[in-house]
């Protein structure tokens, strides 16, 4: 479907420090944690934020609050440049339907994907904003391959803004731990790949009563995956499978309560909740390609080594696309699970992985990933 959306023109550099945010506000997606992120850390560098929902717009599942209160949030479009937190072709109809464009103010695009290649409808959208921001260096090289000619910046997300707590003890439980994976069926289960991360425990641990594996799931399920993960998970007592959406609160608190994040996944644009398990200072076991490798390093994460294989997903919104993922080797992820179990390891790790984060993904960091930007006001 096409829109008539104009292409940017020319605005000059704005010099006040406001700006309207356009995003899923409401979305318990990981694009509109990516709204929320990026409107919680321009208000704490000291922006007034107006926040434009388009969660009902665009008819996509709603979860809770706008936001929590922020002195520097607004409700609406109060001018300044618009950031536009959303995907084609819900970028191009939000924006048809708001009236919204790029002709007398800066419009910056916020993207991101998970596979080398685009969907061939999103080059229709690469006119119609002045810049587009990208979460890593994996989907700005995907924009560049499918020839994409915009101004194009990584901006990776502020997950340490002033809504993250900060890293806490654990309790030891020795010799034993506390696994979680989190996916959400709408974000494809192929390419998140929960089985994978249910078979690298239970052959690690077997029936072990002293570790837990807790599969955290959201969103819209289909029947063939919903009974793919059950049987997965079948006569496996020290499996724990939580299903819906919950307050970020309490997400927030459930990534801090486990000892060890894993994510087994075939593709990330980003790696939002591997990026939260960091943050939180706690090892994370995770594919070593795509997106998430902007911030793990093998001092900060347990990477897993995997064989690129061409993409074979059933999800529609990856049909037609010729691309490649990775197949994570399972052994090696068995491996990291075995010796976790040790906590000095697992502090080790941990604190790496803190500050690896407090270095990639703090305020400092998305500061200075804007800072270039013509279209933004510089922060104080």
């Amino acid at each position: 479907m096409r829109f008539g959306v104009p292409s940017a023109q020319p605005v000059e550099r704005p010099g006040e420090m406001r700006l309207t945010i356009l995003g899923a506000f409401r979305s318990p997606s990981g694009i509109g944690e990516g709204a929320r992120l990026a409107a919680e850390a321009f208000a704490t560098l000291g922006f007034t934020v107006g926040l434009l929902d388009a969660t009902s717009l665009l008819q996509l599942p709603s979860h809770g609050p706008l936001l929590a209160e922020h002195p520097r949030f607004a409700v609406g479009d109060i001018g300044g440049p618009l950031i536009v937190h959303l995907n084609p072709p819900h970028f191009e109809l939000a924006l048809y339907r708001l009236g919204l464009s790029g002709r007398s103010r800066p419009l910056i695009a916020v993207w991101a994907w998970e596979l080398t290649k685009l969907p061939r409808g999103w080059r229709r959208a690469f006119r119609i904003p002045h810049e587009i921001w990208v979460p890593s260096r994996f989907v700005a090289s995907a924009l560049h391959a499918s020839g994409c000619t915009t101004p194009v910046r990584v901006v990776p997300h502020p997950v340490l803004s002033s809504s993250q707590p900060a890293p806490r003890e654990r309790q030891s439980r020795r010799p034993g731990l506390r696994v979680l994976n989190c996916f959400a069926y709408d974000s494809s289960f192929d390419r998140k790949n929960p089985l994978a991360a249910i078979a690298a425990f239970r052959r690690a641990f077997g029936a072990r009563q002293d570790v837990e594996l807790i599969v955290k799931t959201q969103g819209p399920r289909s029947e063939p995956f919903e009974q793919a993960l059950l049987t997965a998970v079948s006569g496996a007592d020290n499996v724990r499978v939580i299903d819906g959406t919950i307050p970020r609160a309490e997400q927030q608190w459930l990534v801090r309560s486990a000892d060890v994040t894993i994510s087994l996944h075939r593709a990330e644009g980003f790696g939002l909740s591997l990026a939260e398990a960091m943050a939180s200072g706690q090892p994370v076991i995770a594919t070593a390609w795509s997106g998430n490798l902007d911030f793990m390093t093998d001092e900060s994460a347990c990477l897993v080594p995997a064989d690129l294989v061409v993409t074979q997903a059933r999800d529609p919104v990856y049909s037609g696309i010729q691309s490649v993922w990775a197949e994570p080797r399972i052994d090696a992820a068995v491996v990291w699970l075995e010796r976790l179990t040790d906590p000095v390891l697992r502090r080790r790790i941990g604190e790496a992985a803190h500050a690896r984060a407090v270095a990639a993904l703090g305020l400092s960091r998305f500061k200075g990933a804007i800072a270039g930007s013509c279209r933004i006001p510089a922060a104080g």
